[in-house]
């Protein structure tokens, strides 16, 4: 039984591609694919699947699935044209817009959760500090309000906690 890679070095021969080639359609490194190939390190679940795609066979295959894919359709497959290069790239991209989105959103959150704060600390010194005359009286009209505030600013500091792990994991 062939190990995988054992498996991706005749899939790449036969499709008549480099290391150098498999490894930019893929957007990993030429020395990535070779210990592949050698055995030294093992595809995570996202490179099988893009190995998959690129070409052209089951994700059962690269795990003893002899019979997911018949030895024709390899041969078949792996002489047809290869995804675009951008395919292999996209994962990178969906990433980075998907940093970008976070971050403007971290951004819109912690306007407004200032502008939260700054409602509740407001409507909260009126509503503790209303004089009338000699003495300091609750404003209950303004009870809602402050309330509102108090009730935006955690839901937006929930918000601004959220922003930052997503954030965080994007990175790595």
């Amino acid at each position: 039984m062939q190990t995988i890679g054992e498996k991706i070095k005749k899939l790449r021969k036969q499709k008549g591609v480099s290391q150098e080639e498999t490894a930019f359609e893929l957007g990993v490194t030429r020395q990535t694919v070779s210990k592949w190939e050698s055995g030294a390190m093992q595809p995570n679940a996202e490179s099988i699947r893009m190995l998959s795609d690129y070409f052209a066979v089951s994700p059962v295959y690269f795990f003893g699935g002899e019979q997911a894919v018949a030895e024709t359709e390899i041969s078949q497959a792996v002489t047809e044209p290869a995804h675009a290069p951008a395919f292999a790239l996209a994962p990178a991209k969906d990433k980075k817009r998907a940093f970008i989105i976070c971050l403007f959103l971290l951004i819109v959150s912690v306007i407004v959760f200032t502008l939260f704060m700054l409602g509740a600390i407001g409507y909260g010194v009126s509503y503790f500090t209303t004089n009338r005359g000699y003495y300091t009286v609750i404003n209950p009209e303004v009870k809602p309000i402050f309330i509102s505030c108090l009730i935006g600013s955690i839901i937006s500091f929930g918000a601004i906690t959220g922003l930052v792990v997503a954030l965080i994991n994007l990175r790595k």
